[in-house]
C-alpha cells in the first residue's frame, strides 16, 4: 500500500512508516480475503492451463 502523501520520489520515507503501512496491511481483513481468492484463482488456472493467465479475459 503506497501513501499518497509519500509521492514519487521526491521524499525518503522513513522505515517506521513502512512498517505501519505494512502492519496496516495485514489486520485488513478484506485484504487478506481478496489475497486468498487471487491465490485460489492462480492456482486453479495454473493447474487447469498450465499458467496463471486467467483463459476468461
Amino acid at each position: 500500500m503506497w501513501k499518497n502523501d509519500w509521492g514519487w520520489g521526491e521524499v525518503t520515507v522513513k522505515g517506521d512508516e513502512i512498517e505501519d503501512a505494512i502492519e496496516e496491511m495485514m489486520k485488513n481483513e478484506s485484504l487478506r480475503i481478496k489475497a486468498k481468492e487471487i491465490k485460489e484463482e492462480g492456482r486453479w488456472c495454473w493447474l487447469e492451463f498450465g499458467n496463471c493467465y486467467s483463459q476468461t479475459h
